[in-house]
């Protein structure tokens, strides 16, 4: 009997062995799952914050026209200005927005660069004047592709 204590001694040390890298398996896991769930997290949050730019865009530009951009009067700096106006913007150190005039077609790119996070963002916007499009000139008309 004295051989047989010391044997299920050993027994219940494996089995107690085997519960616990099994539940630092399962802990492991977790982690991981955590982790992608909080970069997943990260990067809709940084895409939404240049969804977010580019809809604040759209609305100053519709107030203002896309004409003062065509003529290079209008700089990606005085818009960035302008935002950290905007209510419910904290910070826009991170956010960079680009307009790229080619003839009668602008891109606007609006980017976040981790504002909240370490992710990034990006939203890509083509005006075209209508007069372009369809061949008839019409002063401060623009479609876009966005």
């Amino acid at each position: 009997m004295k051989h047989q204590q010391g044997a299920a001694l050993v027994i219940v040390m494996v089995l107690l062995t085997g519960a616990l890298m099994l539940g630092m398996s399962g802990m492991q896991s977790a982690l991981l799952s955590e982790r992608l769930a909080g970069n997943y997290r990260a990067s809709v949050q940084a895409q939404m914050n240049a969804e977010s730019m580019m809809s604040i865009f759209s609305s100053m530009v519709s107030q203002r026209g896309l004409e003062e951009i065509f003529k290079g009067t209008y700089h990606e700096n005085d818009f960035l200005n302008e935002l950290s106006g905007v209510e419910g913007i904290k910070s826009i150190d991170t956010w960079d927005i680009t307009f790229d005039v080619r003839g009668d077609e602008l891109t606007v790119t609006t980017r976040d660069r981790g504002s909240n996070n370490s992710a990034d963002g990006k939203v890509v916007a083509v005006y075209q004047r209508a007069g372009a499009a369809s061949g008839t000139e019409e002063e401060g008309a623009f479609r876009t592709d966005g």
